[in-house]
């Protein structure tokens, strides 16, 4: 879970860069030569491991991100958080709509945002504001692009405390 998280976080402030100063990454291992505990994302039978889909995710042509949730919220605190639309098409995408939902246990707060993403470009597409609720606990960012025939989500999760 932890290397399915770091990957993540890495992959998609990678994406957020968009070639300044880095056009990708790589892997110093992608398959495991004989079983082990490694930073490979397939083990030594070729079986992906949790990390390999979060990349795959990750690297999607068409990507929503966030700015990562911190591993732990106190209620009361006040968050702010940027989202971004990253695209790696060839064309333009006209007019994209993004929908941002935080859930926690007894509530929700939902965003909106909409408009164009030029081609090969990365946009900020708006800034999420929340004081954190009193409800200790899970809590959520779901994001939803929806542009036509082209899709996107991501989700980011984290613990709210009292102290």
């Amino acid at each position: 879970l932890y290397q399915a998280y770091v990957l993540k976080i890495q992959i998609e402030a990678l994406r957020r860069l968009k070639y300044r100063p880095t056009g990708g990454f790589c892997f110093s291992s992608l398959i495991d030569a004989a079983p082990s505990i490694s930073s490979s994302i397939l083990d030594a039978d070729r079986v992906p491991k949790l990390a390999c889909d979060a990349v795959q995710a990750a690297c999607a042509a068409v990507l929503v991100v966030a700015d990562p949730l911190p591993t732990e919220l106190v209620a009361g605190q006040s968050i702010d958080l940027d989202v971004h639309v990253v695209s790696d098409l060839r064309t333009p995408i006209d007019f994209a709509v993004v929908d941002a939902v935080m859930t926690w246990p007894g509530g929700e707060r939902r965003w909106r945002f909409g408009g164009p993403v030029g081609a090969d470009d990365v946009v900020k597409v708006g800034r999420l504001q929340l004081d954190v609720p009193d409800a200790p606990g899970p809590i959520a960012l779901d994001l939803q692009l929806a542009a036509g025939e082209v899709t996107s989500s991501n989700r980011y999760t984290t613990t709210i405390t009292t102290t």
